[in-house]
């Protein structure tokens, strides 16, 4: 079923044929380290849409990799999980991005909270609890995550 979820996404961000092997294997390592179903569609969902499953892409804002890690999630996530994991590996790109979106978990009980912090960092989730208001490319990125998340619901 999860195989499924990750084919659907794939094909959902509109590949190059010339990208689809790197995107399946991305996919695959994904799958492989996450813990749980709900892990795998969110993990999912978030390499998809921060870099269609592709290695080594590095933002203009300094995010690195398949989970676009910034370096103080990644100083975050050394510092909590005490570790020395580095977003420029690939390998440790995925730890991060999934001890990441773990210890926002923790955080935030609200999957919108979460998806909120993953995005626009922790000061947005304060913001919007005051205001109600988000950055559009957040709204955008809500979106994106809950259509992406939909899909995968719909092919279990």
């Amino acid at each position: 079923m999860i195989v499924k979820c990750a084919l659907t996404l794939i094909l959902a961000i509109s590949p190059r044929e010339s990208e689809m092997l790197e995107q399946v294997e991305v996919a695959k390592d994904i799958i492989m380290m996450s813990d749980t179903y709900n892990d795998q569609t969110d993990l999912l969902a978030i390499a998809a849409i921060e870099s269609r499953y592709m290695k080594g892409l590095k933002s203009s804002m300094d995010a690195q990799g398949v989970f676009q890690i910034r370096e103080i999630a990644n100083v975050d996530v050394n510092e909590h999980f005490n570790l020395k994991l580095n977003r420029y590996s690939y390998v440790d790109n995925l730890r991060i991005g999934k001890l990441y979106w773990k210890l926002i978990g923790t955080r935030y009980s609200d999957l919108t909270e979460r998806i909120i912090a993953y995005n626009a960092g922790h000061s947005w989730v304060i913001k919007f609890r005051k205001t109600g208001h988000l950055p559009k490319e957040t709204i955008n990125y809500i979106k994106k995550f809950n259509k992406l998340k939909r899909l995968c619901n719909n092919e279990t």
